[in-house]
């Protein structure tokens, strides 16, 4: 893990800490329009799509990101955020644990016009719970934008936990239930940053190792998908 830049302190998904958090979360946040954002998201989508965590890259942080979810938050932690009712946005950011290191940043908006992720955002079934998450197109593009290593790193191990979902789907002799829209990463990433268009497919396609035309035109092919993703 230290030869590919990934830490190694901090917390997986299938840790007690994360768990606990989120059940607290989709209890209280149940009926709310909000999401899972960040490393954790990552995580629940290898968790979810490779049946372990051998992709995923620790976190001592869980972001989330939702419409009005300041104030039951604040009632579940007993915290108080920044700004005030009524703001576009307001952020709150506060320790769960000291030892090992974990935190909770939240993101609220007052309407979901500034947040077109969660119009895609997806329910991934995870330890009894149905925690909404951003989509993985989204997520994909998000972590290019920020271009840091770790975030480029998130994106192969996303990328080949879907190669080893399809080839599970494969062997079983099923259909698979989550597909990764090729075409909607690239409909996102010209809708969203026209100006950095190039930059950000080129990006993408050094760590497919495939043209995202090809991707796209394959989406619901999982046997061509994996061989065209032959370098993950």
């Amino acid at each position: 893990m230290k030869k590919m830049g990934i830490r190694k302190t901090g917390l997986l998904v299938n840790s007690t800490i994360i768990i606990d958090s989120l059940y607290k979360l989709t209890k209280k946040l149940e009926g709310y329009n909000w999401m899972v954002t960040g490393n954790v998201a990552t995580q629940l989508w290898i968790y979810y799509l490779a049946g372990n965590c051998v992709y995923c890259r620790p976190t001592d942080n869980l972001d989330i990101v939702g419409i009005d979810v300041i104030k039951p938050v604040e009632e579940l932690y007993g915290v108080i955020a920044e700004g005030f009712e009524g703001d576009r946005v307001r952020r709150l950011s506060f320790p769960i644990s000291h030892n090992p290191k974990f935190k909770i940043n939240i993101e609220s908006y007052s309407t979901p016009m500034f947040i077109d992720e969660l119009e895609r955002k997806k329910i991934i079934p995870f330890q009894k719970m149905q925690v909404p998450v951003i989509g993985m197109e989204d997520q994909i593009v998000s972590k290019i934008v920020l271009g840091r290593k770790q975030d480029l790193i998130d994106i192969t191990g996303l990328l080949r936990a879907y190669k080893r979902y399809l080839r599970a789907n494969i062997i079983k002799n099923l259909q698979p239930t989550i597909t990764l829209q090729f075409s909607t990463i690239k409909t996102i990433i010209e809708s969203t940053y026209p100006d950095m268009k190039n930059e950000i497919i080129e990006t993408f396609e050094n760590l497919s190792g495939a043209p995202i035309n090809l991707l796209a035109e394959i989406e619901k092919s999982p046997r061509k998908l994996i061989n065209s993703l032959e370098t993950i």
